[in-house]
């Protein structure tokens, strides 16, 4: 299981520690990308590398996003990463 907490039980909220070396799931980020297109915002650069989005783009189509919306939040042309449309 993958979790950015870790905490003991019974602790006071002021004692989570953060774990830094959790990968975060493919799921998670996908939403997190999902988020700032709808608003219009930008994906930072460290959320994942702009090699890794490319990853992403068949989902994000997929999701009913539009390839100007997916450019400009991401900075990367999703026509140059995905197969020809027939």
């Amino acid at each position: 299981m993958t979790t950015a907490t870790t905490a003991t039980s019974l602790a006071p909220s002021n004692s989570i520690q953060w774990d830094m070396t959790a990968r975060v799931p493919d799921w998670v980020i996908l939403g997190r990308i999902r988020e700032l297109i709808v608003a219009g915002l930008p994906v930072p650069d460290d959320m994942c590398d702009p090699d890794d989005i490319a990853d992403y783009l068949p989902a994000l189509v997929a999701a009913g996003h539009k390839h100007h919306e997916i450019e400009r939040a991401t900075g990367v042309k999703p026509s140059r990463h995905l197969p020809r449309r027939t």
